[in-house]
C-alpha cells in the first residue's frame, strides 16, 4: 500500500536536470570538494541560467560529515563499542573525524573562487534559501558549515531512512512531547528521556516549523518522531517520494533560486533518481550541485480520458452480459422444478398398490391358500375361471 501510494506520488510530477552541467565521474574523498565542484561550464553561466528561468533551481546537496552510524556494525544497536569507547547510536551524532570535515566545508566556502570571490560570495550563500534534515549529525553539519546569516529550515522530507536503524531516530522539537510506546519507540536508554531539539539548537541556526503534512512549505510533520517505526523499514519508492514531495514545495513556496540542502546519502541518491540523473551521490561533507528542472505535473489529457472511459465500458460490459446469463439459466431451471412438482400426477395402477399402507396385508393374515387368516377377505370365485368376469 505504502509503495502503490508512494509511487503515485512520484508520478505525478515530474522533474529533470540541465544536461551537461557537471562531471559525475570523479568521486572526491570524504571531507573534501571536487575541484571547481566538477562544473563543465563557466560558473558565472550556471548562475545566470537559473537566476532567468522560473522554473530551475540550483541545488547545493551537502552530506552530513562522518557520523558514529557510519562505524557501527549494526545501526539497529542503541550502543556499540569503538576503539574501547562505548558510544551511543540513537539519532547518531558527528564522529570527532565528522565535526573536522564539516569545518572544512566551512573553510572551503571561505576560500576564493578563480573568478575572484569567495565560493560564498559565487555561489549566493547570503541569500540562498537553507534547509537541513532534522536528525542530529545533518544540524551539527550545517552548524559548523554555514554562517548565522539565515536559520535553516528543518524538513522531516529530508530525513534517513525511517524504521529500524536507531540512528535515524529523532530527537523531540519539545521536552514535553509524548513519549510513544513501542513500535514507535527505540528502547535504547537514550530515548527515554532527551534533550529536545529547540533547547540544543537555537532559532538563528535551526527553524523548526511543525506543519501539517502535505503541506506546501516544509516542516515538520509533528512536535515528536511519529515516523520511525521498529517494524517498518523504508523501501526506495517511498524515499524518492518523500524527494518528490520535497521537490515539489521548494518550487511551490520558495523564492530563492539557490537552495542548499544538508542531508542524507541516501536522499542525494533518491534525488537522483527523481531528475533522472542515477550517478548522483555524495561523500561525506561533500557538497554536490545539482540543477533541478520542474517539468509540470502528469495531467492526462481529454482523450486519454475518453479512451478509459470506453474501456471501462467495454470491461463492465463484458463482466455483466454472462453474468445476466447464468442467472436466467437459473431461474429457468427453479422454475422448470416447480412446475414440474405441482402439476405432476399419479396414476393408479390397475391391480392393487399393496405398497400402499391400507392395503397392505402381512403374511400373517395371509393362509396357505391364499385366503385371509381371519376371513376379512372373500375369495373371487371368479377368478379361478379363465372367461369370468
Amino acid at each position: 500500500m505504502r509503495v502503490s501510494l508512494a509511487r503515485r506520488v512520484s508520478s505525478s510530477w515530474r522533474f529533470s536536470h540541465a544536461h551537461g552541467l557537471f562531471s559525475r565521474t570523479e568521486k572526491p574523498i570524504a571531507g573534501t570538494q571536487l575541484p571547481n565542484l566538477g562544473a563543465m561550464r563557466p560558473w558565472s553561466d550556471i548562475m545566470s541560467s537559473v537566476s532567468t528561468d522560473p522554473d530551475q533551481k540550483l541545488l547545493l546537496l551537502l552530506r552530513h560529515g562522518q557520523a558514529l552510524e557510519n562505524l557501527a556494525p549494526n545501526n539497529t544497536l542503541c550502543n556499540f563499542t569503538v576503539d574501547n569507547i562505548l558510544e551511543e547510536n540513537w539519532d547518531s551524532r558527528l564522529t570527532l573525524t565528522g565535526t573536522a570535515q564539516a569545518a572544512n566545508v566551512s573553510t572551503w566556502l571561505s576560500s576564493e573562487h578563480t573568478q575572484g570571490d569567495t565560493w560564498a560570495q559565487l555561489l549566493r550563500l547570503g541569500s540562498a534559501a537553507r534547509f537541513v534534515s532534522p536528525l542530529m549529525r545533518t544540524l551539527q553539519t550545517a552548524a559548523a558549515a554555514f554562517d548565522r546569516a539565515q536559520p535553516a529550515v528543518a524538513s522531516s522530507l529530508l530525513r534517513a531512512s525511517l524504521g529500524r536503524h536507531v540512528c535515524n531516530a529523532q530527537h523531540p522539537v519539545h521536552s514535553s512531547a509524548e513519549h510513544f510506546p513501542p513500535p514507535w519507540n527505540t528502547m535504547c536508554p537514550q530515548a527515554r528521556n532527551p534533550q529536545s531539539l529547540r533547547s540544543l539548537w537555537d532559532e538563528e541556526l535551526v527553524d523548526l516549523p511543525v506543519r501539517p503534512a502535505g503541506g506546501a512549505s516544509p516542516g515538520l510533520v509533528s512536535t515528536q518522531d511519529i515516523l520511525w517505526r521498529s517494524d517498518y523499514e523504508e523501501e526506495d519508492a517511498v524515499t524518492s517520494a518523500r524527494v518528490t514531495a520535497f521537490l515539489v514545495q521548494l518550487f511551490a513556496s520558495v523564492p530563492q533560486d539557490v537552495v542548499v540542502v544538508v542531508t542524507h546519502g541516501e536522499i542525494v541518491t533518491a534525488l537522483g533518481e527523481v531528475v533522472g540523473e542515477p550517478e548522483l551521490s555524495a561523500a561525506n561533507a561533500q557538497v554536490v550541485p545539482v540543477v533541478v528542472k520542474y517539468l509540470g505535473t502528469n495531467q492526462p489529457k481529454e482523450s486519454d480520458h475518453s479512451s478509459d472511459d470506453d474501456a471501462a465500458f467495454f470491461g463492465v460490459f463484458a463482466f455483466l452480459v454472462p453474468m445476466m446469463l447464468l442467472a436466467g439459466c437459473i431461474m429457468l431451471v427453479v422454475f422448470w422444478c416447480r412446475f414440474y412438482r405441482e402439476n405432476s400426477i399419479t396414476r393408479p395402477e390397475p391391480h392393487l398398490n399393496f405398497g400402499s399402507p391400507e392395503l397392505q396385508i402381512s403374511t400373517d393374515e395371509m393362509g396357505a391358500d391364499g385366503e385371509a387368516a381371519n376371513g376379512r377377505y372373500d375369495r373371487c370365485e371368479s377368478c379361478d375361471d379363465p372367461d369370468g368376469l
